[in-house]
């Protein structure tokens, strides 16, 4: 396991916006609302040769307006708990306030290495008024400014300084990264807990309670995988101000940079409009996706799995490849069963197909159902696969624009079938290339005349 430091303040002392300094990246919502983070986030950082977990906090001391406060403080001390070194951050702006001085009381007891970073020290100025910190009793204070970057690289070095010493070098190790996805109140929270074995992220009935999205790193079946907790979407009219606006465009951007998507559904409401935007932002990014029915346990009996797949190919047609899995995320049913099958997935889109296989399943494809062109005949000369994750192929042509969506998704699905992805997304590239003979206007090769080499 990585060793795990820990960012503990009081609520607007901008701990989102150092952790993002620090990951150099937005993973963390940052806004002046105090209370804004409520779970968990981390991330895995390497300095001076040191891997460690940078785990972003809620604020000590946070009166939520969603009657909150009792999972948020659950969250807060697990996170120090799960701590080998606490940065304790504080405002230049603020001075010391009686809630730090708790806080740090509170940090001394634990018994854990604590750095003390005093943040917003933003130019020279402020710098002087970082003395005052001295009183909290936690050594010489750090200044640092997230906003700006000053400091960052100094404060790194300390904390790598107190981490101990990696046992072995790390090899690089394909970690698949799962999104879980869906509505609001699907139950997505209560699915990445079912699986961790434990409360890693917030639950409640209140819609909107997950604002970031989460990373969780778990090993299952002897497996690490990342898994991506993230806010329930919702429709566009219902977005209501920045901090639900930012929530949804981390989801979107989870979708965009995980391996699989696991799609959550309420076995008990019909798919309507939101599911299918969801389902068409998974397909427009090409996923893989595993859709799983959960709260199964609600309509079992009244339901038969067949006829809820039948059900779902004809109100979300493009992710009739996707496998489903009826869940209880609840009970802890077949939960594992889904991420089984997200890896099944996973392996399924990091496959390689040899030249030859791919141009005779090409080829296969051109005999039952031929491109056409009224002036002349759209020719597929050869194909080959460049990417995986998801697996694309690079198909040389005579005309790209001849290849219309329709005939684009039928050889996906000739594709899919003989190259043995089954429940995968392809993506095809149609490059143009000239034969080497020249074409009469009809498409047809001229005998006995070569084309010009350019």
């Amino acid at each position: 396991m990585l060793p795990v430091v820990s960012i503990v303040g009081r609520p607007n002392v901008g701990k989102s916006t150092l952790f993002n300094t620090f990951a150099r990246r937005r993973i963390s919502i940052v806004e002046p609302t105090p209370g804004v983070t409520r779970d968990r986030i981390s991330t895995e950082l390497e300095h001076n040769g040191k891997r460690f977990e940078l785990i972003d906090t809620g604020g000590i001391g946070i009166v939520d307006c969603q009657d909150l406060d009792e999972l948020i403080e659950l969250q807060i001390s697990a996170g120090i708990e799960r701590a080998c070194l606490i940065l304790f951050l504080v405002s230049v702006h603020d001075g010391v306030t009686a809630l730090d001085r708790d806080i740090a009381l509170r940090l001394r007891r634990t018994g854990k290495p604590l750095l003390l970073a005093v943040n917003k020290v933003d130019n020279f100025h402020q710098e002087i008024g970082i003395h005052e910190f001295q009183e909290l009793g936690l050594g010489d204070p750090q200044p640092v400014s997230g906003l700006q970057g000053f400091g960052r690289t100094d404060l790194l070095d300390l904390i790598a300084e107190r981490l101990p010493e990696p046992e072995e070098p790390s090899e690089a190790e394909d970690v698949m990264h799962v999104a879980v996805v869906g509505r609001r109140n699907v139950g997505k929270s209560t699915f990445v807990n079912a699986l961790t074995g434990s409360e890693r992220v917030i639950v409640s009935d209140v819609p909107g309670t997950t604002r970031d999205a989460v990373d969780v790193s778990v090993e299952i079946d002897g497996q690490r995988l990342v898994l991506v907790d993230t806010a329930g979407m919702q429709k566009a009219k219902q977005v209501k101000g920045s901090i639900e606006f930012y929530s949804q465009a981390r989801t979107e951007s989870s979708v965009r940079r995980c391996d699989v998507a696991v799609f959550l559904l309420d076995a008990t409401l019909p798919v309507g409009e939101l599911e299918r935007r969801i389902g068409g932002l998974i397909v427009e990014n090409s996923k893989p996706c595993v859709i799983v029915a959960n709260k199964w346990d609600l309509v079992e009996g009244k339901m038969r799995t067949g006829a809820f797949r039948e059900y779902l190919d004809k109100t979300m047609a493009g992710l009739r490849h996707a496998p489903l899995v009826c869940a209880s995320a609840l009970e802890g049913r077949l939960v594992k069963a889904a991420i089984k099958t997200a890896r099944s997935l996973f392996d399924q889109a990091g496959t390689r197909m040899p030249t030859w296989k791919v141009n005779q399943a090409l080829k296969a494809a051109r005999d039952i159902q031929r491109p056409r062109a009224k002036t002349f005949i759209p020719r597929i000369y050869y194909g080959t696969q460049i990417e995986v994750h998801p697996p694309t192929f690079l198909c040389f042509v005579n005309k790209p624009k001849a290849f219309d969506k329709s005939y684009r998704r039928f050889l996906c699905h000739q594709l899919q079938e003989r190259l043995d992805f089954p429940e995968v997304p392809l993506k095809i590239i149609f490059r143009e290339r000239r034969s080497f003979f020249e074409e009469t206007e009809d498409g047809a090769p001229q005998t006995g005349k070569r084309r010009k080499r350019d």
